[in-house]
């Protein structure tokens, strides 16, 4: 017994170090990002199987007087996801992204696709909550996702000013826009869209939670001294930099509306936050002006010289034809060989993206982890006892609407590295409330 508790603890820690390591490397590596995703898959089940193991050998659970069902039952139990409002909407999704998948037009790219992405990130939410599961697995998971925010921020203005990123050695675009070790600026700035929300909760929870009791103090998740704040506000500056830097309108819309639903909840808070939007949609405008210069007139430029309008219409050719179950999972760029769509890639949005391969009845099961997520957040917001706490939850869940915004005008959904942090957000959101309460 006591070995196997041995082995479950060190399941347990390797879990939390493997997602430790995933946000800290998620934007340096693609390669690494599909090291770190699939350790705690397999750390996952052996920990659940050893339990199972142990069971059976204490006799706990008997095989005995079972029939094969019953014993499949047992068996599925035994590994199924520890309980969460987002269960049942997840399960839904799943299939019907496995009813595409059999009814796919090419499933020699289905079924890859669906084993290798839709299992593998819905089990990226499941195995964050298994092990993160503290305040102080968060802590230590915030630091390092702040520790890799800093990087980034770091080897992008390095790139700016010299030319090359320092840890991938990328080069700035052609349109002088930064990317710093993303392929596309467009990619880093639906990183950042993330990454800034959560960093103004910090700052603002830090100072805005002010208390006379010592206790209270001594309990406050945030109650981290006044340099490791004043750290956290440095880091927010160089990612407003940077995300000005990268002029990607989408992932600019989609900060602005991330910040003005953090706002929402604090009066004071919402006063700064549409200060900072507004100087930084003067200060976005310049810029564009000044390095974009096929955008002559900036007020019109999503809507006169967009090619999205030209790709969405494209995918909606396919959405016509494949309404219910779509044309398969992964199977969109194999599809569109099919239409006379002028770009050959992807549509430049998510959801297009994931109707014309998935059907209406994917988007829907997918909008409705959406509405769930969303709705649990909002009525766990008044409970939650730790303010600091309270803070970065609002922070998180900002962050993933204004990643849900920017999805709407790029597929970052389907990036290994953008997609994977979605679904840690979506479980850190869980997270939260569960650390707080225990």
């Amino acid at each position: 017994m006591m070995g196997t508790n041995r082995f479950v603890l060190f399941c347990d820690r390797g879990m939390v170090f493997s997602f430790c390591a995933l946000i800290f490397f998620l934007p340096i590596s693609t390669a690494l990002v599909e090291w770190f995703v699939g350790l705690p898959l397999v750390l996952f089940f052996f920990k659940r199987g050893v339990v199972l193991t142990e069971a059976f050998r204490s006799k706990t659970i008997s095989f005995g007087n079972s029939n094969l069902f019953q014993r499949g039952v047992l068996f599925l139990k035994a590994f199924q996801p520890i309980p969460n409002p987002l269960n049942k909407p997840i399960a839904v999704f799943i299939f019907a992204n496995f009813l595409s998948m059999i009814f796919s037009q090419y499933p020699s790219v289905s079924i890859p696709g669906f084993l290798g992405k839709v299992l593998q990130n819905t089990f990226v939410y499941f195995t964050f909550l298994e092990c993160i599961n503290t305040k102080k697995r968060v802590k230590v998971f915030l630091m390092c996702f702040m520790a890799s925010a800093f990087l980034v921020g770091m080897s992008g203005l390095f790139q700016y000013m010299g030319g090359e990123d320092f840890l991938r050695g990328r080069g700035i675009d052609d349109s002088h826009r930064m990317r710093s070790c993303f392929r596309q600026a467009n990619d880093l700035g639906a990183y950042l869209v993330v990454t800034i929300p959560v960093l103004f909760a910090l700052s603002f929870g830090s100072l805005f939670v002010v208390s006379k009791d010592r206790a209270f103090k001594a309990n406050n998740f945030l109650n981290h001294g006044k340099l490791t704040t004043f750290l956290v506000v440095i880091l927010l500056i160089i990612s407003l930099i940077s995300l000005a830097l990268t002029l990607s309108r989408g992932a600019w819309v989609a900060f602005s509306m991330g910040l003005l639903f953090l706002g929402l909840y604090n009066s004071r808070v919402f006063v700064v936050m549409v200060n900072i939007v507004i100087w930084f949609a003067v200060m976005g405008l310049s810029l564009l002006i000044k390095n974009r210069e096929e955008f002559i007139n900036p007020l019109f430029m999503f809507v006169h010289q967009s090619n999205r309008f030209v790709y969405w219409k494209g995918a909606w050719s396919i959405i016509q034809d494949y309404p219910l179950l779509g044309a398969g999972v992964n199977a969109y760029s194999l599809v569109r060989n099919r239409y006379s769509i002028e770009y050959g890639g992807y549509p430049h949005n998510c959801y297009f993206q994931m109707t014309a391969e998935t059907g209406w009845i994917g988007l829907i099961s997918f909008l409705l982890i959406v509405f769930r997520l969303f709705s649990y957040s909002f009525s766990q917001l008044k409970h939650l006892q730790d303010r600091g706490l309270y803070f970065l939850f609002l922070g998180v869940m900002s962050g993933l609407f204004g990643f849900l915004v920017n999805s709407f005008f790029d597929t970052h959904m389907y990036s290994v590295q953008l997609g994977t942090l979605m679904w840690v957000m979506m479980g850190l959101v869980m997270v939260i409330p569960r650390v707080d309460q225990s």
